[in-house]
């Protein structure tokens, strides 16, 4: 079960600034999977070929942590995203998109990911912050950087293609 961070954490920015981030529903996670991007089915095939979106769709609903939407002018699920705890005090980053996304939304995603990870570092749901990207996805490397994670190493092979793999992460 999610912890209620996201909940209180995003309530001022819901009311108060019209920021588009939200705790993710099931109908949210549907939406976004059944229309994801690609590039994002690609990476969850590369873990498990034998996955399918509904197979996605529950995984995701299913894992403990933090869970997100972001959302697009107008209204319609574009991201979902959060944190998952892989461990005792580690949470690894995820997203999924739609090709619906903007330069706006991954900015939404950027500021929505920095505020989650510092209230649980505040809130101590965790001492160490991490995130796994394809060697060669060169934008996402970008992204690790504008949201406060170092690259630490590489995971050779790690996908079922033998791509490597890049760790990023952030210790409080």
């Amino acid at each position: 079960m999610p912890f209620p961070f996201i909940t209180k954490t995003l309530r001022p920015y819901d009311v108060n600034k019209n920021f588009p981030g939200s705790a993710m529903s099931v109908l949210d996670c549907a939406y976004v999977v059944r229309n994801m991007r690609n590039i994002d089915l690609e990476e969850f095939l590369l873990r498990n070929p034998r996955h399918d979106k509904e197979s996605i769709i529950r995984e995701i609903l299913q894992r403990n942590g933090e869970q997100f939407t972001v959302r697009n002018r107008s209204g319609d699920p574009v991201i979902i995203g959060g944190a998952h705890y892989e461990s005792i005090g580690v949470a690894t980053m995820w997203f999924v998109a739609t090709n619906k996304i903007k330069n706006r939304d991954w900015a939404q995603l950027v500021e929505l990911n920095s505020i989650l990870m510092e209230v649980m570092f505040l809130e101590q749901a965790c001492h160490r912050i991490q995130a796994y990207v394809r060697k060669n996805l060169g934008t996402g490397h970008s992204w690790m950087s504008r949201m406060g994670l170092i690259e630490e190493g590489c995971l050779r092979g790690y996908f079922s293609n033998g791509e490597d793999c890049l760790i990023y992460g952030k210790v409080r």
